[in-house]
């Protein structure tokens, strides 16, 4: 493996921009986790080896970590730690390339943990940038990227839009019924209601019972009050 192809993550200054990218779609064995299928965000192991980043891109970078605000869990918009290993771990939200704008960087997100990681990622000169990011185009071209493809669900009176197929790999993603969980009791008393994202949206959906299951023995277990599952989907043929 060259120097250059062992390169598969990569950041940019493009048109004033920070361009986050990865250089192949496909899935690197222990190295690299891009978005696709049921995937978030992208995850990239061994940052020292397979990132490279513009030199006149590192100053930045480092600001946006630094202005990033911490957002509690262990996932954020922006992220960089050191894993058990010793090695460093880059990932951020969002799919295969994202730019982020400089000067909205206090409206990122980083995990407790994250933070710029000095020295671990390789500078590349412009000519190797160029060669990257001419082998990345062609990589590209190559794989046909299949057009998502999504279906409404009407429940309750409202609507609840999934994805059928992977614009990568062209799989069923989800596929009806999908569950959600009734609550009652308890607080609730005798009236009904379901688990919610927030108290604006529609409810909590679950893609497999197993997590609809799950869910609702920790409402069982919280908040002392009954929580059943209910089956939903497809269109047209609402359990309730």
């Amino acid at each position: 493996m060259s120097e250059q192809s062992a390169i598969y993550v990569t950041v940019q200054l493009v048109r004033g921009g920070l361009e986050l990218a990865t250089t192949t779609h496909e899935e690197v064995e222990g190295i690299l986790y891009p978005s696709g299928g049921s995937r978030l965000g992208v995850v990239l192991k061994d940052s020292k080896k397979h990132l490279a980043i513009e030199e006149s891109a590192v100053p930045v970078l480092k600001r946006l970590f630094d202005e990033a605000a911490c957002d509690g869990d262990g996932f954020g918009d922006i992220d960089w730690c050191r894993s058990k290993d010793g090695s460093r771990v880059f990932s951020w939200l969002g799919p295969n390339e994202v730019r982020w704008n400089p000067v909205t960087f206090g409206q990122a997100d980083r995990a407790s943990g994250a933070s710029f990681q000095k020295g671990a990622y390789r500078v590349l000169t412009a000519a190797e940038f160029k060669a990257v990011n001419a082998a990345t185009k062609a990589t590209k071209k190559k794989k046909r990227i299949r057009r998502v493809t999504t279906q409404m669900i009407e429940w309750r009176g409202g609507q609840m839009e999934f994805v059928c197929q992977s614009c990568q790999w062209g799989e069923k993603a989800t596929q009806p019924p999908w569950y959600i969980v009734e609550i009652s009791g308890g607080v609730w008393r005798d009236e009904k209601w379901y688990s919610w994202i927030d108290y604006r949206g529609p409810p909590k959906v679950f893609l497999t019972r197993r997590f609809a299951v799950e869910h609702a023995r920790s409402m069982r277990e919280q908040y002392k009050c009954r929580a059943r599952v209910i089956r939903i989907g497809p269109l047209g043929k609402e359990a309730l």
